[in-house]
């Protein structure tokens, strides 16, 4: 049923590479099987589970059955579209598409991760597969509802769902449908990314830390460059960074 719903409901160019499993290590770890065996992009691979999800810097992202939707999309990398801006830009295609499919409202914790009511409801992963040509592997991890197998809290940030119930296969692929289609349009018009992406920010003019490997930065979060670079306010002056891990102090 979701095979078929979304076969009706994906823009047609990513109709021909859709892949639907019940149950996959990671559907990151599968599309660049896929690609070293040959597959051309666009891909699109989903799970209702996955026994082995990663999230950004190796950790783990729990995707246990029947609570969840995790899916990947492979397509080219734009010479002219920094790399920067990618997960910028799924980030704000999920917001948008849960808002439009699902009536549910959240913000976007920056890098890669959707807030409901403060905890994370999902996380993004973006891959640049290096072999040319170049592509981006962008991978997503959706909370449905609540599950005892997922904790409570992971990398410090508390874990939360999107509603209290799953939806049926219609909606999901609707879900899955609005996103490619709101990335799609982003991708080709780059300069719609960051300003949207502002205006669904958490925490912006909070007190936060960003840890980076050997470091942490503390002080108040100013903005977001257009570059997708976030941009804090220290007793140093204001700092961009390109890369960390949020947290609100």
């Amino acid at each position: 049923m979701l095979t078929q719903s979304l076969t009706h409901q994906l823009p047609p160019k990513w109709r021909a590479g859709l892949h639907v499993f019940e149950t996959i290590d990671s559907t990151n770890s599968e599309a660049q099987r896929r690609l070293d065996s040959g597959e051309q992009s666009p891909l699109l691979l989903l799970a209702r589970a996955q026994t082995a999800g990663r999230g950004r810097h190796a950790r783990r992202f729990e995707s246990p059955a029947r609570t969840g939707l995790y899916w990947t999309l492979v397509m080219a990398a734009s010479a002219q579209l920094p790399l920067n801006l990618i997960t910028p830009a799924a980030g704000v295609a999920l917001h948008a598409a849960v808002a439009k499919v699902l009536a549910v409202d959240t913000q976007l914790k920056w890098v890669n991760d959707l807030l409901k009511n403060d905890r994370k409801v999902a996380g993004i992963l973006t891959e640049v597969v290096p072999a040319q040509p170049r592509r981006i592997m962008v991978g997503v991890g959706v909370n449905f509802t609540k599950d005892p197998r997922r904790p409570e809290a992971a990398a410090g940030q508390q874990i939360g769902s999107l509603l209290d119930s799953i939806p049926d296969a219609a909606t999901q692929a609707a879900l899955v449908a609005q996103f490619v289609a709101r990335l799609d349009g982003l991708l080709v018009r780059p300069t719609r990314i960051m300003p949207e992406f502002r205006a669904a920010a958490a925490w912006l003019g909070q007190p936060v830390s960003l840890s980076e490997p050997g470091h942490v930065a503390k002080g108040r979060l100013a903005g977001f460059a257009d570059n997708g670079a976030l941009i804090l306010e220290t007793e140093h002056g204001r700092q961009q960074f390109q890369d960390g891990t949020l947290r609100r102090q």
